[in-house]
């Protein structure tokens, strides 16, 4: 009998031991550990010359603000509107260059993509861009885009630090 309850509590731990690592694994690609620990310039640095070692995209980025090291949710979700930008200029894009520009409180972003018809905007953005929309709602930002077919990607946004 007391062997048995043995038995249960120990599966329990280990179940419980193996939600935790799961959890804690999710949490860490959800929170990059270089943002963490280094601020999001260094952050966004390094997931630029990841995209550039790949040989196919060439990622300009360039800083006229160096954002604290202290991590904010504006840093994570300025971090992860980049992120979603680049995988969609090169996915849907095709683009071979990026410039990303930050100044004080705004980003500039273009691509030298196929482009698309801005009319057909709501029909050609998946849940990607609406995830950017709402991450810039989130930050309290706004945004404007720019593009035609054969002349690129252009996005601005703000954000308040």
């Amino acid at each position: 009998e007391e062997s048995k309850k043995d038995n249960i509590i120990n599966n329990i731990i280990a179940i419980n031991d193996k939600t935790i690592e799961s959890s804690r694994q999710i949490a860490h690609h959800l929170y990059p550990p270089v943002l963490e620990k280094f601020g999001l310039n260094d952050a966004l640095k390094e997931l630029v010359s990841d995209f550039n070692n790949t040989d196919t995209i060439n990622i300009q980025l360039s800083f006229e603000i160096f954002f604290s090291k202290e991590v904010t949710n504006v840093h994570l979700q300025i971090f992860r509107i980049i992120q979603e930008l680049i995988n969609n200029s090169i996915k849907h894009g095709k683009a071979t260059l990026i410039t990303i520009i930050f100044s004080k409180n705004n980003c500039i972003y273009s691509d030298n993509g196929i482009g698309f018809n801005t009319s057909q905007l709501e029909k050609t953005m998946g849940l990607g861009f609406s995830n950017i929309e709402n991450r810039i709602k989130n930050i309290n930002g706004t945004f404007k885009l720019n593009s035609a077919i054969d002349e690129g990607f252009k996005f601005n946004f703000s954000f308040k630090e």
